[in-house]
């Protein structure tokens, strides 16, 4: 039944709309360009004394390295499977969507930031939800980490039952999660890391419909053989602080990979002025629908006021990430770099796959 609604919903998303007709140009939101390295500093008020880098490896994946601890890095996962459009919402129920795994030796190989020793130092992976643009890669990938946990909904966990080799290492965030002053939930210290997951929201995909929603009650015993198999879940962000060597957090990276309404950000506000207060903070923003959520980003901009913005879930993830790079469909990004201009000025980055923000703080 929960099949059935999720082709359902993506045959809903064949619907004329222009907006989503094409890709725009990456142009929009002048992505630093791979390999580059862009440096930012958060320590306005008092010395930087840790730096951290955020290296893109893809739609809303992350890899996040602490330069005073470079054995123990923090992920969130990539997207290199880029099935087209209408693969996923027209044979997709025939001829089912799997990983690239070709794909994925190459676009690593293309990307020296992201070189095998270091995936191989990666410790967390934190998931979002459990879409197939955020999750369909994970099993490939966590052969190449072997020192991983990963981290996410009961409906991830559930998903990634279906890979046998990952059934030890799958640890369901519900009961740690934050949700507003009176929830404030449980920090997770791992290494010179730690991190608290939020509850947080999708934005729908198009008007009244949301990809592959609900959730996926009981382990499975195989990986979903569709794209529409892999259900959304709950969905939560992370507050990750990579700690200073006083026991104080340092950088402190606020990570959401989907767009929320006003309400959600305000009350997981209520949360995140209760933190200590780390000495730099950037927020990782999604640009995927951004405009299906109200006020996104304009009222977490507004109320965390972060020292940096990274702009992430920007690229087309219907075309393949060895093509030139386009600007997902069905948003405008001129429109979005403005409403992120108007909080943040010039404060703010989006990153090709393979460029590396450098946060120092």
């Amino acid at each position: 039944m929960s099949f059935a609604r999720s082709w359902g919903s993506a045959l809903l998303l064949l619907l004329p709309a222009c907006r989503y007709l094409a890709p725009g140009a990456a142009s929009e939101l002048r992505p630093v360009v791979a390999p580059a390295v862009k440096y930012v500093d958060l320590c306005a008020q008092q010395p930087c004394r840790d730096s951290v880098d955020v290296i893109a490896l893809g739609v809303a994946g992350y890899l996040f390295m602490g330069w005073r601890d470079t054995t123990h890095l923090v992920m969130t996962p990539p997207a290199f499977r880029h099935p087209s459009i209408g693969r996923v919402l027209l044979w997709d129920f025939f001829r089912g969507t799997k990983p690239d795994t070709a794909r994925i030796t190459r676009r690593l190989a293309a990307m020296p930031a992201a070189a095998p020793e270091r995936l191989r130092r990666v410790r967390d992976v934190l998931v979002g939800h459990g879409h197939y643009d955020h999750l369909l890669d994970v099993p490939p990938l966590a052969t190449r980490m072997p020192a991983a946990r990963f981290y996410g909904s009961r409906t991830v966990v559930n998903l990634l039952h279906g890979d046998p080799a990952l059934r030890t290492r799958l640890d369901a965030v519900e009961s740690l999660a934050a949700y507003d002053s009176t929830r404030l939930g449980t920090w997770v210290t791992r290494g010179p890391w730690r991190f608290k997951p939020f509850a947080w929201q999708h934005a729908r995909n198009f008007p009244g419909v949301t990809w592959a929603p609900g959730d996926v009650l009981t382990p499975l015993n195989g990986l979903p053989r569709t794209a529409a198999g892999w259900m959304m879940g709950r969905v939560h962000g992370y507050t990750l602080d990579f700690m200073g060597d006083d026991g104080a957090p340092a950088c402190r990276f606020i990570i959401g990979d989907a767009a929320a309404s006003s309400r959600v950000v305000a009350r997981t506000h209520e949360v995140w002025r209760r933190e200590t207060p780390a000495r730099g903070t950037a927020a990782i923003i999604s640009a995927g629908n951004y405009d299906r959520a109200d006020a996104y980003p304009d009222t977490l901009l507004t109320l965390v006021r972060p020292g940096h913005v990274l702009i992430g879930h920007w690229e087309e993830f219907f075309r393949s990430p060895e093509k030139s790079l386009k600007r997902v469909r069905g948003i405008d990004g001129n429109q979005l770099r403005a409403r992120v201009e108007a909080v943040m000025e010039d404060r703010w980055t989006a990153l090709e796959p393979g460029a590396v923000l450098r946060v120092r703080c």
